[in-house]
């Protein structure tokens, strides 16, 4: 093997004794730095310890001097100076608390006032504490138990929790439902919801879970067990597509298009029920929920779910909605092209669908036939026609028919962010007529 240069070799070595002095340094120091740190870590252990025995001390004495006067007479005020030692006041409150679930005859008022005292200070730990006691609690003071162990408890609070689902208190069952639908994940959810179907509540308890649902954050994939689109009351069936609205479901297309093109249902529930498919059909590929709508259609039977549904298609970009709304005001033109009334009608469709330059000539000749026969156009007539014209992209006649109006800024002001007028605004009489917003 070939030598390195006596230079080299002796600056390697320089750097390798290095090396080797500061690893010998730092081992030197560890055990040092390590101890000094170890001390600090006790120190900072202790003052921790001191400063809790203080506060329980004083949570205790706190409780010694001021929780008779509570319990016998418990308000806001008493209340809030013994809150102020929370969580360390939770300790001699559950003690207070075990000795009067104990006693032979048990103050219904006082262990109220003591669980509402807990309900203001205590943590998860006191909160599955006081989990032991709920079926010692009185009726009043369990159900503010149990709201208290669905928002602060653990997991011992959550067994507890489970364990009143199938008590026979009708009561104390729907509470521990709701405490729990709260703060459960999907999976959890789905397992109490099939514990307690929606037989075994009252009608205005299955309303509160579905709405409770609605209300919370859902994971991806959660279903309703098959059981709670088994309703009986038009409100549930309200608060149900409340929820579908809320948390789509891919799998519930049969139900939803079977009750929205049920005749026999109410009006208004179909409508919700509309709304969930065409959402379906937007976003989850309901493709016969989709094709329902068109057939409810071609039937022309009446239905009078007809014009909301086309409207529903329209908003689908199928062409057979808008088709369906323009029957008719094209029809009562045709049976009558002088009719400066039929016109407007028919212009004003043809902008609600954006069909601008359609709309625009209806106006044309609604406004010709009018002046012909001397008929008199009202503000919201010039209105529908400036718009016409502004998706039609006249923009002087879009400004002379808006000026017709004779409507202050204020009163266009709800039709200033309409996408037809948005490269209009700043463009004279535009400018003038809507007023700087």
């Amino acid at each position: 093997m070939a030598e390195l240069p006596p230079r080299l070799r002796s600056s390697r070595w320089a750097r390798t004794a290095c090396w080797l002095c500061a690893i010998l340094a730092g081992s030197m120091l560890l055990p040092a730095t390590l101890q000094a740190q170890s001390g600090k870590l006790d120190q900072l252990t202790e003052t921790l310890r001191q400063r809790t025995e203080a506060r329980r001390a004083a949570a205790a004495l706190a409780w010694k001097e001021k929780g008779e006067a509570y319990l016998a007479g418990p308000n806001e005020q008493r209340r809030d100076e013994l809150a102020a030692l929370a969580p360390e006041i939770q300790e001699p409150v559950l003690q207070a608390l075990r000795k009067q679930l104990a006693a032979e005859s048990v103050d219904a008022a006082r262990v109220d006032a003591l669980v509402s005292l807990l309900a203001a200070t205590a943590n998860s730990a006191g909160a599955d504490r006081l989990a032991a006691q709920l079926d010692r609690l009185p009726p009043a003071a369990r159900l503010r138990a149990i709201d208290l162990l669905g928002a602060q408890g653990g997991l011992r609070s959550v067994r507890a929790l489970e364990s009143s689902l199938g008590s026979r208190d009708e009561e104390l069952r729907n509470a521990s439902l709701l405490a729990l639908l709260r703060i459960g994940g999907g999976e959890q959810c789905k397992a109490w919801l099939q514990r307690v179907p929606p037989k075994q509540l009252e009608s205005d308890a299955r309303i509160e879970v579905l709405d409770l649902l609605t209300a919370r954050a859902l994971p991806d994939g959660f279903g309703l067990p098959a059981s709670w689109y088994e309703l009986r009351e038009p409100q549930e069936y309200e608060a149900l597509f409340a929820y579908l609205s809320a948390h789509p479901d891919e799998e519930v297309e049969d139900f939803v298009t079977e009750f929205v093109f049920d005749r026999n249902r109410p009006m208004k529930l179909r409508l919700a029920g509309l709304a969930v498919a065409e959402h379906g059909a937007r976003e989850l590929r309901w493709r016969d929920a989709k094709r329902k709508m068109g057939v409810l259609l071609r039937a022309k039977d009446g239905d009078p779910m007809a014009e909301e549904t086309a409207w529903a298609l329209h908003r689908l970009d199928d062409k057979a909605g808008a088709r369906f709304l323009l029957d008719a005001p094209e029809e009562a033109v045709k049976r009558n092209k002088n009719d400066w009334r039929a016109h407007l009608d028919l212009g004003e469709m043809q902008v609600r669908l954006s069909e601008f330059r359609d709309a625009y000539r209806s106006y044309e000749d609604a406004i010709q036939l009018a002046d012909i026969s001397r008929g008199r156009l009202q503000p919201s007539d010039w209105l529908w026609a400036a718009r016409a014209a502004a998706g039609a992209r006249k923009e002087k006649e879009a400004g002379e028919w808006l000026a017709r109006t004779r409507m202050s800024p204020r009163e266009l002001a709800p039709y200033r962010e309409l996408p037809e007028f948005a490269e209009l605004l700043d463009k004279e009489p535009f400018d003038r007529l809507f007023g700087n917003p």
